[in-house]
């Protein structure tokens, strides 16, 4: 017998369950990525907020928001990806 078709529901939330493994995994690069830079520049602080996830940030706070929506979030990671690029 052959498996049961997935519906339209599965599929939509296997591939919400993807993006989000990915940005996961892409968050982790970027910590790793940003201790790695601070260990070369001794001189910036590692907990200093990056330039773009403070502009989301305070776009959050000018909506009332103190937790980012998503859209924005999903912008800052496009703006992480742009800035220190793609995972391999």
């Amino acid at each position: 017998m052959g498996e049961a078709p997935c519906s339209e529901l599965e599929i939509r939330r296997a591939q919400v369950a993807d993006v989000a493994r990915g940005i996961l995994e892409q968050r982790i690069r970027l910590d790793e990525g940003a201790r790695a830079l601070a260990a070369l520049q001794p001189d910036v602080d590692p907990g200093e907020e990056d330039p773009e996830l403070r502009f989301f940030r305070e776009i959050a706070r000018h909506l009332g928001d103190e937790r980012p929506p998503r859209e924005l979030v999903a912008r800052a990671c496009h703006a992480l990806v742009v800035r220190y690029g793609a995972p391999s």
